[in-house]
């Protein structure tokens, strides 16, 4: 152990190793496995948006009017399943991973 705490400095070494770093592998699990999930729940929010805006940006030009109107629809459409989307609930796992 004295050859270790030569090369490392005890602050970043666990007691087990002879250091006074203070960790806990459950609680590092606990934490990790949130940050799995949020990470999980982000990247699907992102990916609906992302197609979202692709839907949105599409150049269709339509010819007459009742594809005027399915375009109109179409972006009503996308608009209620953005208003509808639970930013908060993202926000708020980013906020409890933060607070820990």
């Amino acid at each position: 152990m004295d050859c270790l705490l030569k090369a490392v400095d005890a602050s970043q070494l666990s007691s087990e190793f002879g250091g006074t770093f203070s960790y806990d592998h459950a609680v590092w699990l606990e934490r990790r496995l949130s940050l799995e999930a949020f990470l999980w729940v982000g990247s699907e929010l992102l990916d609906r948006m992302e197609d979202w805006r692709e839907d949105v940006g599409r150049c269709d030009f339509p010819e007459d009017v009742i594809l005027v109107q399915r375009a109109i629809d179409r972006h009503i459409e996308i608009k209620d399943k953005i208003s509808r989307t639970t930013f908060e609930e993202v926000d708020a796992m980013g906020q409890e991973l933060l607070k820990r």
